[in-house]
């Protein structure tokens, strides 16, 4: 088993990343992404928790080597948040559900306001493979799409109104 982590801090309040997290696809740099469905949703008013379930359908890097076991490089990843606005922590929660029994992934993502009035952003992945040359390349490959994805938030954070008032006049 392979592991993960990495930090990055975003100049944005946590308004603003979480609501440019829910915008994040499609987008031009993450072409592999086909879909993301949202089949539950569930608020709770009395402790300002929403969660929210997505069904991910990505197509996967799949290295020429091992595209003789797969037959399918379609892959289906199911997607847990827990949006908390009352401790301003968002938690991102993510499992692929197809080719288990070749790569299991396991993704961990904790925004959370900082006093400054920033976003900390928190990613632990974990990767069990049935090959470690597979393990490697799946690191080096979630590495890219990882930058990728703070590469979007960043750019949607940036076209995002920080006054929201001026969006209710839109």
């Amino acid at each position: 088993m392979k592991t993960f982590r990495q930090d990055h801090v975003y100049t944005h309040n946590w308004a603003t990343v979480t609501s440019a997290f829910f915008r994040k696809y499609p987008n031009k740099f993450s072409s592999h992404v086909h879909s993301v469905d949202s089949f539950d949703c569930r608020y709770e008013p009395q402790t300002g928790v929403l969660t929210v379930y997505r069904i991910i359908s990505v197509e996967s890097k799949i290295p020429s080597w091992l595209k003789y076991l797969v037959c399918d490089n379609r892959a289906y990843v199911v997607e847990k948040i827990t949006v908390n606005s009352r401790t301003k922590e968002m938690l991102v929660q993510s499992q692929n559900i197809s080719g288990v029994s070749i790569l299991n992934v396991q993704e961990r993502c904790l925004y959370r306001s900082t006093e400054a009035g920033q976003t900390c952003f928190t990613q632990e992945i974990h990767v069990d493979a049935c090959l470690g040359k597979l393990e490697e390349y799946s690191i080096l490959t979630m590495l890219k799409i990882a930058e990728q994805g703070r590469m979007v938030i960043e750019s949607l954070c940036q076209e995002q109104p920080t006054d929201y008032k001026t969006c209710s006049t839109l």
